[in-house]
């Protein structure tokens, strides 16, 4: 571009803009390699003969001077800017992620202790910040039924089935009855408890099971042949009344 004549500052700007945009592509990847000064030598070169041509101006204009004259900060500037906005955005978002993500769990925690629905649920999972925020296994049919209460009980099935009472124990057979009382199923909660080093409750199965992978596998083990046992019984009993 001609010295005299040619386009203005603005449009020579706009044009050497689009070049810093691509030399600072991902700049707070790379930014610590600028300590190195031979990393930076050729981009710098560069970006001096940019700015010359912003200016229009002489070869021999010192650098110093002519980013002074365009309004534009140094290369090595440039990049650590970009890296230090960065820093500073990724830590602000996290801050206002984590805080929205409280505010939302603090909602939804009122709400569930409100609910007049799920009370069995919420006699198990009391917190429910401590049960999403576990590191370590995920629900799966059988434990979801003693979580909910659902399915394999009499109690639940009371109209399908002959009486709502454990046919072992003669009282209410639900998910808590047969957890936690029920004797068919005694020998095999003595080798949990001690597996654990202490007696599940329904105040401490969920926290026993967010303490470790250990816990959580062997409670689920528990719980799965539990679980499987009473659907073979309700199987039974269908089949003995057709």
């Amino acid at each position: 571009m001609a010295n005299t004549g040619g386009p203005k500052q603005l449009r020579r700007s706009l044009i050497a803009g689009a070049m810093r945009s691509i030399a600072l592509f991902a700049a707070p990847v790379w930014v610590r390699a600028l300590d190195t000064r031979s990393y930076c030598q050729g981009l710098e070169a560069t970006f001096r003969k940019s700015v010359i041509r912003i200016i229009s101006g002489f070869r021999t204009i010192s650098e110093n001077a002519a980013f002074v004259i365009a309004g534009v900060p140094p290369f090595v500037e440039m990049a650590r800017k970009r890296a230090a906005t960065y820093r500073q955005l990724r830590s602000r978002y996290h801050t206002v992620r984590n805080a929205g993500r409280q505010e939302c769990l603090e909602r939804w925690q009122r709400r569930w202790d409100r609910s007049p629905k799920g009370r069995w649920t919420h006699r198990l999972i009391l917190n429910i910040g401590e049960w999403n925020g576990r590191k370590h296994d995920q629900v799966n049919f059988h434990l979801t039924q003693v979580l909910s209460g659902h399915v394999c009980f009499r109690s639940y099935r009371f109209g399908h089935e002959a009486s709502g009472d454990c046919s072992e124990c003669g009282t209410l057979e639900d998910a808590e009855h047969t957890m936690f009382v029920c004797k068919l199923y005694g020998p095999l909660r003595n080798d949990l408890d001690r597996a654990l080093g202490v007696p599940i409750a329904v105040g401490n199965l969920v926290s026993l099971m967010l303490q470790s992978v250990d816990n959580w596998v062997v409670i689920c083990e528990f719980v799965s042949t539990v679980m499987q046992t009473q659907r073979s019984m309700e199987r039974a009993r269908r089949e003995s009344m057709e």
